[in-house]
Parts: structure tokens; sequence; C-alpha cells
């Protein structure tokens, strides 16, 4: 049991059970299946390779930068921060992402909300935000994976509906609204 939960809590693996239970919602063939879950398992785990790579030069670029004109600060990068600290809180934020996109599944089916947020990437940052707050704060696994995906998965169906009408007079259109929005 032990070793099952810990290739649970790997967040590669997470992500591709998330990718593998969508394709197979959304009724795909086999070989599509097998081939878009291997990719998301490879890209996850790319990220966090590349993530730490950047990690290390932004780091360094930092100290350079601080020593030549004397300032203190960081540099910021959401695929470094990500990749740092992925051994550390991944689980909890691939769970986090998980539970998220249910809940917002389940908001658009039952509520007002119609909208199904399809800019993975960012609650995927936002996860891992959420995910060093909570952790920051002295939060249990627990706590933070039902609050941060409450708090996530209704952001993902209410914000959309908020700022519909805002996006329709900018664009002079609603075309990509009803593309959004489950029936």
């Amino acid at each position: 049991m032990e070793m099952f939960m810990s290739i649970i809590r790997e967040p590669s693996i997470i992500i591709a059970i998330v990718t593998l239970l969508g394709l197979i919602f959304q009724r795909k063939k086999v070989s599509e299946i097998i081939t878009g879950t291997t990719l998301s398992f490879m890209g996850f785990t790319m990220i966090k390779v590349g993530g730490g790579i950047l990690g290390g030069v932004l780091t360094n670029f930092s100290q350079i930068f601080s020593f030549a004109f004397n300032l203190k600060g960081v540099v910021p990068s959401n695929e470094a921060i990500m990749a740092l600290t992925i051994d550390q809180i991944g689980a909890d934020a691939a769970l986090i992402l998980l539970f998220s996109m249910i809940l917002n599944i389940v908001l658009a089916r039952l509520t007002k909300f119609k909208y199904i947020y399809l800019s993975l990437h960012l609650i995927l940052f936002m996860s891992f935000a959420a995910t060093a707050v909570m952790k920051g704060l002295g939060l249990s696994s627990l706590t933070t994976i039902i609050v941060g995906s409450l708090v996530i998965g209704s952001y993902m169906a209410v914000f959309p509906y908020l700022l519909r009408n805002a996006s329709k007079n900018i664009i002079k259109s609603d075309e990509y609204i009803q593309l959004l929005m489950l029936p």
C-alpha cells in the first residue's frame, strides 16, 4: 500500500491520470488515450526538469544582477518556482488541479455558471501558489486540498461568467463565449 501511495502522490502521475480520465470521458480512440496520457506525463516531467534548470539560471542571474546594481530582490518565474517546489508540494497541487476541474464541471452542469475553464496551465500555477501559501500557513494536506479545490474550482466557473460582458465589449462578439459554454 505504501508503494502505491508513493506512486499516486507523484505529480506527473496525477496529471497523467487527469488526462487519461479526460480522454476517456471524451470517448477518444485507444491510441489517442495512450498518446495523450503519455505526452502529459512526459510534458509534466519536462516542466519539472526544465523549470529546475531555469530556476538555477535565474538564481545565478539574480545574484549577479544584485551585485552589479547593488539591489536586493528576486527574478520571478512561475515555471521555475513550480519546478523547484514540485517535490515538496507537487502532489497536493496536482490534486487541487484535479478536484478543481471536477468542481468546475459540476458547477457548469448544475448552476448558471455554464463555463469550462480551458487555461489549465494557469490553474496549475494557481494550484501551486495556493498550496505554497496554505502549507506556509501550516495547514494540513487535506485542508489545503479541500480549500484550494473549492476556491480554484469556483473561480474556474464564476470568473468567465462575471467577465463575459466585458470580453464581449472588447472583441465585439460573443462567439468564443458560445464555444466555452456547456450546453
